[in-house]
């Protein structure tokens, strides 16, 4: 059953209807999501990521391939 559900398809505060075909994958998704949120690796690749590409412009990246073209 998926976190914060009471029953099958509802949860506390009228809850959430997910297609019977997806629950098993959300509760996969959700499992997931629990474990990395205590991940010290993936979250600081998470905050680095937010941090870069998040609603700004994207840092510059060497394109060492290209130089070597040119």
């Amino acid at each position: 059953m998926l976190q914060g559900t009471v029953g099958p398809r509802f949860g506390t505060y009228g809850g959430r209807y997910v297609a019977e075909a997806l629950a098993t994958a959300i509760g996969s998704l959700a499992e997931e999501y629990e474990s990395a949120r205590s991940d010290v690796v993936f979250q600081q690749r998470l905050a680095d990521l937010l941090h870069d590409y998040s609603g700004r412009p994207t840092p510059l990246t060497e394109a060492g391939r290209f130089s070597e073209h040119l």
